[in-house]
């Protein structure tokens, strides 16, 4: 059954005479608006996994878009990343959930694919694909914000290495940023800036939050072969930023601020959840695909690549199966907690 913030998302609607009142008359950042606007058509009496049906959907399309992405750099490293994704443990946990998070993993990955096609190839499809993912993520969740911040980075140093018009190319990429800074300032005049917190808050300083999200190619698996591999995974990591900058500057440093950017603000005081670092865990993943891939391709280094990925995807598949065992909420834990 729906638990805990679904549960809140769910009471957030109950009163809503119309959808638009997802927009206008609830101030609270627990009101994820695509989620909610799922919430308000099915219902209150709607069984849990049909609140969490969009979410599961496109948790699903999410593997296949990461193929997609990731599928111009050859096939083995297509599949590898798409099989980071499919057992990444906080993907699959998000992504069963009735709130905003799947939505946002979904349309953030299908910005970013966008805005490279059209940065690389231009075309209005591009541009327009690109548009509208970057104003369906802010729907989804504020915290593409952050990736929103860097994609716009990106923009500057496209229009800065740019040898034609540099007047012309900047109105460029000022427009195909339109429509997404559009629906942010529309949000912020008529929710954002009236908006409370409607839950508890992470008591955790930001050293243990960065430590958790950078776990997070692990599922934040406790005990020290956890730490042991997400190390590992993040020395590799590492290599993959290296390796892309030699290829396509301006994409890698768009990658390493998202990842960025998301890190300083889920380490801000209160905002230390797992969840506020999904953005960074999906850019962090297309690294981890890109060296797994190179490493996979060389046979000095196979084994290790092989070796890194089997332990990775262990890991995650074992906090997953924690996870369904358990079932989402410890509620006699959560009870205890609230009283």
């Amino acid at each position: 059954e729906v638990w805990m913030d679904e549960i809140l998302s769910v009471r957030l609607v109950e009163a809503l005479r119309s959808p638009f009142g997802v927009f206008t008359d609830i101030h609270s950042d627990n009101n994820h608006y695509l989620n909610s606007l799922w919430l308000w058509v099915v219902g209150s009496p709607a069984p849990g996994w049909m609140m969490r049906l969009p979410t599961l959907v496109l948790g699903v399309a999410l593997v296949v878009l990461a193929y997609r992405v990731t599928r111009s750099r050859g096939r083995t490293e297509a599949a590898v990343t798409a099989a980071l994704f499919a057992v990444s443990y906080p993907l699959i946990h998000y992504s069963s959930e009735a709130r905003g998070y799947g939505y946002l993993v979904l349309f953030t990955l299908a910005a970013y694919g966008a805005f490279r096609r059209w940065t690389s190839a231009g075309g209005a499809r591009a541009g327009a694909v690109y548009a509208v993912s970057s104003a369906f993520a802010f729907l989804a969740h504020l915290g593409f914000a952050t990736v929103f911040a860097a994609l716009v980075l990106w923009s500057v140093l496209e229009v800065i290495d740019s040898r034609e018009d540099r007047a012309r190319v900047a109105w460029s990429h000022a427009g195909v940023h339109l429509l997404p800074a559009v629906t942010l300032l529309a949000l912020y005049f008529i929710d954002i800036r009236y908006m409370s917190a409607a839950g508890g808050f992470a008591r955790l300083g930001p050293l243990e939050s960065l430590a958790g999200a950078a776990g997070l190619v692990t599922g934040v698996a406790p005990g020290a072969v956890g730490l042991l591999v997400a190390v590992c995974a993040w020395a590799a990591i590492a290599f993959g930023v290296r390796s892309r900058y030699h290829e396509n500057r301006n994409e890698t440093v768009f990658l390493v601020a998202a990842i960025a950017f998301s890190f300083v603000s889920g380490a801000l005081p209160g905002y230390g959840y797992p969840r506020y670092y999904l953005t960074a865990l999906l850019f962090s993943l297309l690294f981890l695909g890109h060296a797994a891939a190179l490493a996979i391709a060389t046979e000095r280094w196979k084994v290790l690549g092989i070796s890194l990925l089997v332990m990775v995807g262990a890991i995650n598949l074992t906090q997953t199966l924690r996870f369904v065992s358990v079932g989402r909420g410890m509620y006699r834990e959560a009870t205890q907690y609230m009283a």
